[in-house]
């Protein structure tokens, strides 16, 4: 397996499971992150790698 990180708003998150999605077609991969505690509310990015591939630009996550 590749690695996989996740940074929201430019800071890094834990990554507590990546893997198959349940009940979803083959090649779907769930990834699930801890959003860090430490971010300010508004709308951040969210970047995600797969080994040397990132994911598109634009994808944002909002935070109260």
């Amino acid at each position: 397996m590749l690695p996989v990180t996740v940074t929201i708003g430019g800071r890094s998150a834990e990554v507590l499971y990546y893997g198959a999605a349940p009940y979803m077609v083959a090649g779907v991969i769930q990834i699930n992150a801890r959003v860090p505690a430490d971010i300010a509310a508004g709308n951040v990015d969210v970047v995600i790698k797969v080994g040397n591939n990132t994911s598109q630009t634009g994808v944002t996550l909002a935070v109260k």
